[in-house]
């Protein structure tokens, strides 16, 4: 995508307005001024789309008028997913690479006299794919604080179907079953903020990676 055109003024905005414009425990963490975006690559997968139109029509047929189905959400991605993500999407077996790839780093490097780990990417809220609605804190949780590399970074920007919701809880698998006697499932799962930061779904239909950014922090 062209640098110059209003298609990637918009998503640069966002980009930059949801990095900037969220919690300020997040927000501090990063300069405007070394903040780059090195290039915006709109996904056009015809399969992946219809697919997610389809899943989207379902979950607004079956959910109340008035729910917000549909949310604009970010997910960091590793360089050795993004070719996956733009054929496939997003699979549940991305779950927990965040998680393990930090525990190995962990064992090798820990010391004897370590506090007790607590690692920021063990899957909190269910086995599902994460994303979150501050694109801020997607960087941080995608990112190592020991590495200064400046090589680019990825984040998507996703349409993702988050409809009816609930907080989810280490260890789930699936959605429960709505307390309402629809006799549905919950269409995803969320943290415990207050509103929700993150938002997880277990069906890889629910979402789809409209624009892969690439940036430099």
């Amino acid at each position: 995508m062209i640098n110059t055109s209003p298609e990637y003024k918009i998503i640069e905005k966002k980009f930059v307005d949801s990095v900037f414009g969220g919690r300020k425990e997040w927000t501090s963490k990063f300069k405007k001024q070394s903040l780059k975006i090195t290039k915006i690559e709109r996904i056009q997968n015809l399969s992946l789309y219809q697919m997610y139109t389809a899943k989207k029509g379902l979950v607004e047929k079956q959910n109340p008028s008035g729910t917000k189905n549909e949310q604009e959400l970010w997910y960091s991605a590793f360089e050795d997913s993004v070719v996956s993500i733009n054929l496939y999407g997003f699979n549940r077996s991305y779950c927990g690479d965040l998680y393990q790839k930090c525990k190995l780093k962990r064992q090798n490097v820990k010391k004897p006299d370590d506090p007790k780990d607590n690692n920021p990417y063990e899957e909190k809220f269910g086995e599902g794919v994460y994303f979150s609605n501050e694109a801020g804190f997607t960087i941080l949780k995608g990112i190592d604080a020991d590495d200064n590399s400046t090589t680019d970074r990825t984040i998507y920007m996703c349409k993702v179907l988050t409809g009816v919701h609930r907080q989810g809880m280490k260890g789930m698998r699936y959605l429960p079953m709505r307390p309402d006697g629809t006799m549905m499932n919950f269409d995803s799962a969320t943290d415990d903020s207050k509103p929700p930061v993150q938002f997880v779904i277990f069906n890889d239909t629910q979402a789809y990676p409209q624009y892969c950014i690439r940036f430099r922090l």
